[in-house]
């Protein structure tokens, strides 16, 4: 970047006149942040408000402390708090969370029993359930399959084929190990 070019930068984000600012960008070796800094600390610019009077808190503890917040300036602070960033990082979780609600409440896992369908409830329960507590799940799962309990995945939208693969072959396994057990 010229020197001109820097000098039009600061003169529009400040108000300065282009004296100060090739003064400022002079003062401070040509580096356009510190003469940006320099021109904040030395003139008064446009991007700064006036001063507002803080409101003093009465009859207590913190009256007698310094009251008052920083103020923010984007020139020295690179990576600060962004709102506009924020907002987006929000807007995007929340279309991830609609995703995952849509595909936990509209996904379903089936319970039989006798090949008579015994309930069936939609996967974000189990999957809550998973997620706050693993061994409060998965356990009477398991030993429910001794007692020929089958769990299948139900879904109009997704191929839940391989999901159901494994869990008869989960299912396969289990009876293979009762029945050794039961000597049959």
């Amino acid at each position: 970047m010229t020197i001109e070019e820097m000098v039009e930068k600061i003169v529009s984000r400040t108000g300065i006149t282009e004296e100060q600012a090739k003064d400022a960008l002079e003062k401070n070796n040509n580096d356009l942040l510190d003469a940006m800094i320099y021109v904040e600390r030395t003139y008064k610019t446009k991007s700064q408000p006036e001063p507002q009077p803080q409101p003093q808190p009465q009859n207590n503890y913190y009256a007698q402390q310094p009251f008052g917040q920083p103020e923010f300036n984007e020139n020295k602070c690179s990576g600060g708090f962004n709102s506009e960033k924020v907002g987006e990082y929000c807007k995007k979780a929340e279309s991830v969370f609609k995703k995952i609600m849509d595909f936990g409440l509209h996904n379903y896992i089936e319970v039989s029993h006798d090949n008579r369908t015994v309930f069936t409830v939609p996967v974000i329960i189990p999957a809550v359930i998973l997620v706050l507590s693993a061994s409060t799940l998965i356990w009477p799962v398991i030993i429910s399959m001794f007692f020929d309990v089958k769990y299948s995945f139900k879904s109009d939208k997704l191929n839940t084929t391989k999901a159901n693969l494994f869990l008869s072959g989960a299912y396969d396994i289990i009876q293979k190990i009762k029945l050794s057990f039961i000597g049959a």
